[in-house]
């Protein structure tokens, strides 16, 4: 970033530069002025999407600590769902033992197995909706990574314009592309000077 910055401060320096006597040429101050323009540009779009892509990674961090909780409260209800179940079982086998009983002990029981039965039914409901919460994470982990293909791929587009122009220094790319793969942005590493047609380019380069 602070590369681009010395850059358009460079241009903006070569403004006010005359036209070199010495059989050096610079760029007309008029292309001068369109390069730095469109720098600038450059960098109002890298320093939005830059802020978009930490936004999007934060959010995508609690989402994942999120996720990671929401699978461990559905293995902990599994768990009391096999205990529940062993209970159940047990107070069965009791009910049997002790069918000669009283009416009294035996409708005991049976409140206790339905009160059993009743902790089961609700962690297999809470399973069921934390599954629902997974798949909602899920697809906004997808949805985030989608953004961030969609950034990568707006700031290429704003570079290959740049090439296509034609009033940018093929090195003056090279550099800006460099600083933008150091971002860490996607689909910056099909990018390439080789697409921009030859005649485009002024015979006249900047000084350095």
């Amino acid at each position: 970033m602070n590369r681009l910055r010395s850059e358009i401060q460079r241009q903006d320096a070569l403004l006010n530069l005359p036209v070199s006597k010495d059989g050096l040429r610079h760029y007309p101050a008029h292309e001068r002025r369109s390069l730095s323009t469109s720098l600038r540009t450059l960098l109002h779009l890298f320093d939005h999407q830059a802020n978009e892509k930490v936004i999007a990674e934060a959010y995508n961090d609690q989402l994942s600590a999120q996720l990671a909780d929401e699978q461990q409260r559905r293995q902990r209800a599994r768990s009391e769902i096999q205990q529940h179940q062993k209970l159940i079982q047990k107070l069965l086998d009791e009910k049997a033992a002790l069918e000669s009983d009283n009416e009294q002990a035996r409708n005991e029981l049976e409140s206790q197995i339905a009160e059993a039965r009743a902790d089961v039914q609700k962690k297999e409901a809470a399973i069921r909706e934390g599954e629902g919460v997974i798949a909602d994470l899920q697809s906004l982990n997808k949805e985030l990574d989608t953004a961030l293909y969609v950034t990568g791929q707006e700031v290429g587009i704003m570079l290959k314009s740049l090439q296509r122009m034609g009033t940018a220094h093929p090195r003056v790319l090279d550099g800006v592309r460099s600083v933008l793969l150091d971002s860490g942005l996607p689909n910056l590493e099909k990018l390439s000077l080789a697409d921009v047609p030859q005649a485009s380019l002024s015979s006249s380069s900047v000084e350095e």
